[in-house]
């Protein structure tokens, strides 16, 4: 249709090229085409170009809400169209597409049934049709629900409706159906667990022996699936199977079905327990370890995890497919030593439930109520150490007691010299470089931060506490203010120290913004000349990497871990901790030297992507897991 606004259509993908012409055919007509890959290694994104789409290629970070907003965003026109691989636009779908953005009136998105294919046939009946989807939508007025599967368009504004039906095509074979059903079994049976559900008595009997039986009659009967023949019949028996198989893990979860401590099937992977530390994203650690339970191969291993309570942390594993079990993990106390029972009993019900053939635990606390639950089980116990401040009370232990230790430092590894029996393995954190890439600041987040349109800006990001120095960074602020005129500090966290460090800044008249705790660092860094990391102890430097890789100079402490990621004079500088002299020159003369600054900025991207990108982590990380499982016989 001559002078409609433009429309683009984006999908995500990951190994589709047996399906994915079908879809790019019937959007041909669109004014672009996005898709967004992640990592196919069947020839998906060439197919995608062939039929003239842009492919850009990201990891999936957070789920497939998470990924579809992504492409969202990479959209140009007007409107948008959200499909996935297995759908199909009519052309009388089209011809109502550009018959509605011709004419929207207050409309900010459009409905549209869908009609599916199971095994061959489209489906009218058995509640499938006709479920209608919300598929277009305005620029800049939608966003998908962070969720794993079934994540939903939201539209700010009115919602039409349009009459002709999107064709998916979803299970061709009844095994691809069996599967999928598996796969999200467990998920469904830790959602069941997190509201309270319960199975046992009475209801029991009503979960496992009446229910399923009632939802096949809903599917079969009251929703129409006789008028499908024998695709009908599978339908409402499949529903009621997921009904069945859903309590059964429930079950198991909650210790009223017992499951022995055995191997999973020929052929199965085995079992991983990732065990966080905390329930928030209180700093690296937390963001290594999602990082790395999204690039795990599920080929190689199944993840599940364990979170000590509901969070940031547990949603994003969910959104990343992996199931989550809430398991407190209260104080190593005399006094805490009912709580310590509850959680270890717990803790043994999900290595026999699970069939949990190792447990990569992120603390110490939680290495410990691990390795004790294993005992008998023969499950080995890795503890990943991510700082290099010793424990009196849970070093030697644990040195006994744990498998493996995967230190994420040289300096890490050192608080474990008094013990040479203990195995060590430094493994160095990984990062999504494809995160951190350089780029033109964005004027709206600078000026929503309050920063001033010009004048030099250094950032810090981390946690507002003493070990961190942040008010190291703001005596050097003090110092440097007088040789840079125009400086502004940009302080991104939060911590005990966010009242007094901002007192002191407008005392000293110093300029800093305190942005508090942030999702878009990659955003946030773009707006730095250059960041500082002060800290008084620092067993890694994640930022580090992360302003590495986004082309941003930094000035660290040489403490802990840092030289290992920044040579001095090389990738960056380095200064004394708790000097703030001389971290007020090293960023004065970062700053001045434009030229000598490049030069280090260059360096210090080609070696992180040598030695700090997440698959190069992951990959050492499975060759710890399979040399752990290989010497237990798991």
């Amino acid at each position: 249709m001559s002078g409609r606004p433009g429309v683009s259509v984006v999908l995500i993908t990951r190994n589709e090229a047996a399906r994915i012409r079908r879809c790019l055919e019937s959007v041909r007509w669109a004014d672009e085409i996005v898709v967004v890959d992640q990592h196919s290694t069947d020839g998906t994104p060439a197919i995608c170009r062939e039929y003239g789409a842009r492919v850009v290629t990201r990891d999936m970070l957070a789920g497939f809400g998470d990924q579809k907003n992504f492409a969202l965003a990479q959209a140009t026109q007007p409107w948008i169209l959200s499909l996935d691989a297995d759908e199909e636009v009519t052309p009388a779908l089209r011809r109502e597409i550009e018959t509605a953005v011709a004419s929207p009136g207050e409309h900010a998105g459009f409905r549209m049934p869908r009609l599916t294919s199971y095994l061959g046939r489209f489906i009218r009946h058995c509640g499938w049709y006709p479920s209608p989807v919300l598929r277009l939508v305005r620029r800049g007025r939608g966003r998908f629900t962070e969720a794993l599967v079934h994540e939903e368009l939201l539209v700010n504004g009115p919602v039409g409706d349009l009459g002709a039906d999107l064709l998916h095509r979803s299970y061709d074979l009844l095994a691809d159906h069996v599967r999928k059903l598996l796969l999200y079994a467990a998920y469904d049976a830790r959602m069941l667990e997190q509201r309270g559900d319960r199975v046992g008595g009475l209801g029991a009997l009503w979960r496992l022996a009446v229910k399923p039986p009632a939802v096949f009659v809903r599917k079969y009967v009251a929703q129409g699936g006789f008028r499908e023949g024998w695709h009908g019949f599978v339908l409402s028996a499949m529903a009621a199977l997921v009904v069945f198989v859903n309590y059964v893990r429930l079950a198991e979860l909650t210790g009223w079905l017992p499951t022995p401590a055995e191997p999973g099937p020929a052929g199965e992977p085995p079992t991983v327990l990732l065990m966080a530390n905390f329930a928030d994203l209180v700093g690296g650690g937390e963001e290594s370890l999602l990082a790395l339970a999204a690039r795990l191969d599920r080929h190689r291993i199944r993840p599940v995890a364990s979170v000590p309570a509901e969070g940031d942390v547990a949603e994003r594993l969910r959104a990343l497919g992996v199931p989550v079990t809430v398991l407190p993990l209260p104080p190593v106390r005399p006094w805490r030593a009912a709580g310590m029972a509850w959680t270890l009993s717990r803790l043994r019900v999900l290595l026999a439930g699970e069939r949990v053939a190792l447990v990569h635990a992120q603390g110490g606390r939680g290495a410990l109520y691990a390795a004790l639950a294993a005992r008998g089980r023969r499950t080995p116990v890795v503890w990943h150490a991510r700082t290099a401040d010793a424990d009196r009370w849970l070093d030697p232990i644990l040195a006994r007691l744990a498998h493996t230790i995967i230190a994420n430092s040289g300096a890490t590894a050192c608080r474990f010299r008094a013990w040479p029996a203990a195995r060590v393995i430094v493994v160095p954190n990984g990062v999504d470089l494809g995160r951190f890439t350089p780029g033109v600041a964005d004027p709206e987040v600078r000026r929503a931060l309050g920063l001033p349109a010009a004048g030099p800006v250094v950032g810090y990001f981390g946690r507002l506490e003493h070990g961190k120095g942040p008010d190291v960074l703001l005596a050097a602020g003090e110092r440097l203010q007088l040789k840079v005129p125009g400086v502004t500090l940009l302080v991104v966290g939060e911590g005990p120290l966010r009242a007094p460090l901002a007192r002191r800044a407008a005392a000293a008249g110093v300029h800093a913004v305190f942005a508090g705790q942030r999702s878009d660092v990659p955003a946030l860094l773009r707006l730095c000349d250059i960041v500082a990391v002060p800290s008084r102890q620092e067993a890694f430097g994640r930022i580090l990497i992360e302003a590495m890789a986004s082309r941003v100079p930094v000035v660290a402490s040489a403490v802990g871990g840092v030289p290992e990621v920044c040579a001095d004079g090389f990738t960056g500088l380095l200064v004394p901790p708790e000097d703030p002299d001389a971290l007020a020159a090293a960023l004065a003369v970062t700053l001045a030297d434009t030229a000598a600054a490049a030069i280090r900025v260059q360096r210090a991207a080609t070696d992180v992507s040598a030695r700090f990108d997440i698959h190069t982590h992951a990959a050492r990380i499975h060759t710890v897991y399979d040399r752990v499982l290989e010497d237990t016989g798991q």
